[in-house]
Parts: C-alpha cells; sequence; structure tokens
C-alpha cells in the first residue's frame, strides 16, 4: 500500500502512527492544559466579566454621591472659592414649556446644545439658548483674603508690574 499510494500513505498512516504510539503524551499534555484552563483562565475570566462592572457601579455611585453630598451643601462654592460656580441662565427660548425666567446653578455636564445644571430643587436638564452670557460673580460664602485674589484695577500694565517683573 505504501510503494501504491504514496501520497496517502504520508497524509493519513505518518501523523495517526505518530498520534497513537504518543497517545499518553498527548493525553497528558491535554489534561495539564485543560485542568490549567479550567482551574485558572476560566475564573478569572469569569471574574473579570462579572465583577469589574459591579466594581465600576459602585465607585462610580460613591463617587455620585459624594459630589452630591457636596453640591448639596456648598452649590456656588465653598469658604475657599472666591468665584461662584454657580451660573444664571435665561430660559426664555425655551417658551413652550412652564419654566422660570432664570434658572441658576452649577454646570454639571454640556453636551452639545444640552446643559445639566444641579439647582437648589435639584437636577435640571434643559437646551443651551442661542445666545449665551456668562459673567463670574464672587462667592458670597468666600472666607479668605479679598485683595490677594483680586488683581489690581490699574489701567496700564506697567503700574501693574512689581519690581522683580
Amino acid at each position: 500500500m505504501r510503494e501504491n499510494n504514496k501520497a496517502i500513505f504520508y497524509l493519513f498512516y505518518v501523523p495517526l502512527r505518530w498520534l497513537i504510539l504518543k497517545e499518553q503524551s498527548l493525553m497528558a499534555f491535554v489534561a495539564s492544559y485543560f485542568s490549567l484552563i479550567v482551574l485558572f483562565f476560566i475564573p478569572i475570566f469569569l471574574f473579570i466579566w462579572v465583577y469589574f462592572p459591579m466594581i465600576g457601579v459602585e465607585h462610580g455611585r460613591s463617587v455620585a454621591e459624594s459630589r452630591i453630598k457636596y453640591y448639596k451643601e456648598n452649590l456656588c462654592g465653598n469658604e475657599d472659592n472666591y468665584w461662584s460656580a454657580c451660573m444664571d441662565l435665561s430660559t426664555s427660548h425655551i417658551s413652550s414649556y412652564k419654566t422660570p425666567e432664570v434658572v441658576s446653578g452649577r454646570l454639571i455636564f454640556r453636551s452639545g446644545n444640552f446643559l445639566g445644571l444641579y439647582t437648589k430643587g435639584g437636577p435640571v436638564t434643559m437646551s443651551m439658548p442661542d445666545n449665551f452670557y456668562h459673567l463670574s460673580s464672587a462667592n458670597d460664602r468666600y472666607k479668605g483674603n479679598v485683595e490677594k485674589r483680586i488683581p489690581s484695577q490699574s489701567s496700564s500694565p506697567a503700574e501693574e508690574c512689581r519690581p522683580d517683573c
């Protein structure tokens, strides 16, 4: 048979003979790596698949709760912040809803034309007005030295320059 069909012989018989001769070592190889995969890699994969999202959700929840607690206590900034973090936005562009004329709160996020504000009444999501202007104001709760935080009101930059500049 070997003489007549050399291609079939070398294609099937030689690998099959090797497999039969090495069956014990092959089975030991498969068994050892199977146990390694089953005992080590699959539990790690399941741990990552199941617990990492849960860890992320819990961490995000704890961070968000602490920030919301901070915003409830210090909506426009605490006594260390000179500038107020609150914004006053006109709602005249939202005429079809019964909204107040001005919404005042801390800007939490902006995505495209949408704004997320945290107000005294809770979170508010609104579309951004066409014309928007924000003038920062001083924080009423600031307890620091005002002269240290506000630049001088001189008319020329040369007057502001100290001897060391």
